[in-house]
C-alpha cells in the first residue's frame, strides 16, 4: 500500500512511543530500535500501510515476539 505524507508524523511519533515503552521495560534503546526495525520489516512484508493502527499493531507484534522468545519458541 502507498503511504501518504500525512501518515509519516503518526508513524514517527508511534515509533518513538514504542521505543520509550520498550526502554521503560528495561530494553536498551539500541535493542528497542531493532525491535521497531523488525516490526517495520514485518509490516512491509504484510503490506500494511502506516495508518493510525500501524504502531498499535506493532506493539502487539513486538509483545508477542518477545513473549515467544522468553518462552523459548523463537
Amino acid at each position: 500500500m502507498i503511504e501518504s505524507a500525512l501518515d509519516e508524523p503518526v508513524s514517527g511519533a508511534g515509533r518513538d512511543t514504542i521505543c520509550d515503552w520498550l526502554a521503560a521495560s528495561g530494553v536498551s534503546m539500541h535493542t528497542a530500535e531493532r525491535w521497531c526495525d523488525a516490526w517495520e520489516s514485518e509490516a512491509a512484508i504484510l503490506g500494511l500501510s502506516r495508518n493510525a493502527d500501524y504502531w498499535t499493531l506493532g506493539q502487539e507484534w513486538i509483545t508477542e515476539q518477545r513473549r515467544a522468545r522468553r518462552l523459548g519458541w523463537a
